[in-house]
C-alpha cells in the first residue's frame, strides 16, 4: 500500500475513495447493462518477452485493419483480448488487488454515479490539515468516514480521527 500512495496519490498529498464493493458493481451494472462491458479482478504473471513479442494481442493486422477499418477493428481486437490487454498486469504490481471494469462501446464520455457506494476517504500522510477540513466539510452530508495514513517506525499506519479536522 505505501507504493500504491508513492506512485498514485502524489507522493502520499492525495486521497484515496473508499467504495463498498458490493454496491458500487451494483451501481455499475445497472448503469452499464446497456453496453458491452467486462468487469473482473485483474491476474498478476510474469510473461518473457519473447513470448509477449510473437503475442497476437499486441500486433495489429494491417490487412484487416485496412479492411474493416479503425473504430471496427479496435472494438474487434478488443474483444478478442480483453484478458489480456485489459485484465493482466507483471506480478511486480499484484499488491495493487485490482478489479476493473472496461466498457467497450461508447460514443461519447461514460458517467457512473456511483452515489450510496461511497463508505470513506482516505488521505495521504502529507495532505494538509487545510485540505482535509475543506473535503470533509464538503463530504459531510454524505455520511462517510476519514482515515489520513500516517507513517510511524517507518511502517504505515492510521489515523482514525483527527480533532483538528473537524
Amino acid at each position: 500500500m505505501p507504493r500504491m500512495w508513492a506512485q498514485y496519490g502524489d507522493r502520499h498529498r492525495g486521497v484515496c475513495l473508499v467504495y463498498h464493493q458490493k454496491k458500487l458493481a451494483e451501481s455499475i451494472h445497472n448503469q452499464l447493462q446497456e453496453r458491452t462491458y467486462r468487469a473482473q479482478k485483474v491476474r498478476y504473471l510474469d510473461r518473457l518477452l519473447p513470448e509477449v513479442q510473437v503475442d497476437p494481442a499486441y500486433t495489429v493486422n494491417i490487412d484487416v485493419l485496412e479492411d474493416w477499418g479503425n473504430d471496427a477493428y479496435a472494438y474487434s481486437h478488443g474483444q478478442q483480448f480483453a484478458e489480456r490487454l485489459y485484465f493482466e498486469k507483471a506480478k511486480d504490481w499484484a499488491g495493487e488487488r485490482e478489479y476493473r471494469w472496461v466498457v467497450f462501446d461508447y460514443d461519447d464520455d461514460i458517467y457512473v454515479n456511483t452515489k450510496g457506494s461511497l463508505v470513506g476517504i482516505m488521505f495521504g500522510a502529507e495532505v494538509d490539515v487545510s485540505e482535509i477540513k475543506e473535503i470533509i466539510k464538503l463530504t459531510k452530508s454524505y455520511a462517510l468516514f476519514y482515515r489520513q495514513l500516517t507513517w510511524r517506525n517507518c511502517a504505515p499506519w492510521y489515523n482514525y480521527g483527527n480533532q483538528v479536522w473537524t
